[in-house]
């Protein structure tokens, strides 16, 4: 078996990303359905989505066939870690940095995240770097990029957008130790219950006195889409990939979120994305066909012992590299 990590292409890549590819178009519609959170306390909200997240799983865990387990060991803290900055502090990063940068700044962070995948995760294991898988990232983060388009921010924005990037990379980073045993069931319901915990606990001192908001009919809807929706099945989908193809191949769809929210919100009534972001997609397409390609095999030289040789000329010669 491959190690999760080096890069895997052709086929069973294809098949392996169709998992988490879903888990991006859940996140894409997720941000059109955000919109409805300005209305209610922030932090509570979240705490609410977590938690239908991690009660949906925990529900739909049996009847699926999927035993949950519990972290142990050093899972602990992965699941930890992963919690707190792939939901907790992205949220926040978020939720601050709209106060100092758009929506499509904000965005960029979530369309470099192939890259960071593609360059961190092979170094942490050790392993070398693909130049087809990072030539692949840096075209789907492009596209991205060239759809969302860009826009305006202070330092403390641009800082916030850096933030974004770690965060949306450590979302996947951090789960890979955890999935060989735990797998995308129990994972995700570890960690939506953990996440679900700290918002509540933030929310204490700053939205205790509106919780009562969480009631509204309007507010009902939208966290219980993004929690059973947008949390709970993208997250199981996003793990299911990871666990097969490891961060660094997996990170190429993380770029499909981008286009995705913008289609679905031409759905709901928004304008078609204009010419460029067309050709946005087009980049991110050829980006994902570069890094989903079977990969080239290296050029072989070997050296043999000619079988006849006269005299004192008999030497090594090279032959032409062996057919594979």
């Amino acid at each position: 078996m491959q190690p999760p990590n080096q890069h895997l292409s052709g086929r069973g890549a294809v098949r392996g990303a169709i998992p988490g590819s879903f888990a991006m178009i859940l996140v894409g519609s997720c941000v059109a359905v955000s919109a409805h959170l300005a209305t209610i306390p922030l932090l509570a909200g979240q705490a609410a989505r977590y938690l239908i997240a991690a009660l949906v799983l925990l529900v739909l865990a049996k009847p699926m066939g999927q035993p949950l387990v519990l972290p142990r060991g050093t899972e602990w803290f992965w699941v930890l870690a992963g919690a707190l900055a792939g939901s907790v502090l992205f949220n926040l990063a978020l939720i601050i940095g709209s106060q100092h940068a758009d929506a499509s700044t904000l965005g960029v962070g979530v369309a470099c995240a192939p890259i960071a995948l593609a360059v961190l995760g092979p170094l942490i294991r050790g392993e070398r770097l693909s130049g087809q898988l990072i030539a692949a990232a840096i075209l789907v983060s492009a596209g991205a990029v060239i759809v969302d388009g860009g826009g305006t921010a202070d330092v403390i924005g641009i800082l916030l957008t850096g933030v974004v990037l770690l965060c949306e990379a450590g979302f996947t980073l951090l789960a890979a130790p955890a999935l060989p045993r735990m797998g995308a069931w129990s994972y995700s319901t570890a960690g939506t219950a953990v996440a679900a915990a700290l918002f509540a606990a933030l929310s204490i001192p700053f939205d205790h006195q509106r919780w009562g908001e969480l009631g509204s009919v309007q507010a009902l809807l939208t966290i219980g889409y993004l929690g059973a929706v947008g949390t709970a099945v993208a997250f199981v989908a996003w793990f299911t990939s990871v666990a097969k193809l490891g961060s660094a191949t997996a990170g190429l769809v993380t770029a499909i979120a981008v286009p995705a929210a913008a289609l679905i919100a031409t759905l709901l009534g928004a304008p078609l994305p204009t010419a460029i972001g067309w050709l946005g997609m087009a980049v991110l397409g050829i980006g994902l066909a570069v890094g989903f390609l079977p990969a080239l095999p290296a050029a072989k030289t070997t050296w043999a012992m000619p079988a006849r040789a006269s005299g004192d000329n008999q030497r090594r010669q090279p032959t032409e590299p062996a057919p594979d």
